[in-house]
């Protein structure tokens, strides 16, 4: 994989009721349509399955990274592109939620690395109430609540209680063997950081290093691509991968400019080289745009 791959799979959030209220509409959490046979180890599956998910989900790098080079490639905050935490509470089925969850996930390390505190925190609170309606919890235990809480001024330390959240959120979907609703969180906030990026890329002339970094996002779509062909036949895939679908197919529509590999000994140490880039022209940033900004509102309006 090339190795600035990024998926910005959604952290979690936390600090429910001290960071702003929303509204009160809520419904059955235990009603049948917020419950889904997400066990992978099934007929026609297997563990040779379960095994490659899990390699899949482990490879990708947390999704603070994304955001990260956004910020270095010259990237600014916009809190107007952000979705509205107080609205958590109108994401009623599971699949809706794992969707959501990705969405405010990917919102919650925007704000992060923009140091923009008080509206990560907003981000954790909503991701908090619906990860609890999904029935992800470990994430929240032990004091990663209190330290947030406490550290909410020091960006460094946020930044890395974020990263603890994601690894946490994400050995709790692989050992309850829930890998097709991590990949709708996973994908969700894929799509959610290719709209922020693209938002924020000057449209008429795209910043050099922004539009290298969204372009990139092709390797991750190979990967989610893959995902999404092991769990076609699945049921709650099925409800969702259409959201993705147009997306994913533009990136992988794209061409590989494929570098040969060299390896070399210097220093006594071997050093291999050689990586692809993807080849795009400015027609491509728009149609990535254009299309990252239509999934999106399906998601967020479902």
């Amino acid at each position: 994989m090339n190795k600035s791959t990024i998926v910005y799979l959604c952290l979690v959030g936390l600090i429910a009721s001290s960071c702003g209220g929303e509204s009160q509409q809520s419904g059955n959490e235990d009603s049948p349509s917020n419950v889904i046979d997400t066990s992978l180890i099934k007929e026609g599956m297997g563990e040779e399955m379960y095994d490659r998910a899990r390699t899949m989900f482990y490879s990708m790098p947390s999704p603070i990274e994304l955001q990260t080079m956004i910020e270095k490639a010259g990237g600014y905050f916009r809190a107007d592109l952000l979705h509205n935490p107080q609205t958590s509470s109108q994401y009623q089925t599971t699949d809706q939620q794992a969707l959501a969850l990705g969405v405010y996930g990917t919102d919650m390390s925007y704000a992060t690395v923009f140091n923009q505190q008080q509206e990560s925190l907003l981000f954790l609170a909503a991701a908090q109430r619906v990860s609890k309606k999904m029935g992800i919890h470990d994430p929240f235990n032990g004091n990663l609540i209190e330290r947030a809480d406490a550290n909410m001024a020091d960006k460094d330390s946020m930044l890395l209680i974020v990263s603890e959240l994601y690894w946490e959120l994400n050995s709790q979907l692989q050992e309850e063997n829930r890998n097709q609703l991590g990949l709708i969180v996973l994908a969700a906030g894929w799509l959610e950081g290719i709209y922020l990026g693209t938002q924020i890329m000057n449209a008429d002339k795209p910043e050099p290093e922004i539009a290298q970094v969204l372009m990139d996002q092709r390797f991750v779509a190979m990967q989610l691509n893959e995902m999404f062909i092991d769990y076609h036949d699945d049921s709650f895939i099925q409800q969702t991968e259409d959201f993705f679908r147009p997306l994913i197919d533009k990136y992988l529509s794209l061409e590989l400019d494929e570098q040969p590999t060299t390896v070399k000994e210097t220093n006594g140490k071997v050093v291999i080289g050689g990586a692809s880039s993807v080849i795009y022209n400015p027609n491509d940033l728009i149609e990535i745009k254009s299309l990252a900004s239509e999934a999106r509102a399906k998601i967020i309006m479902i």
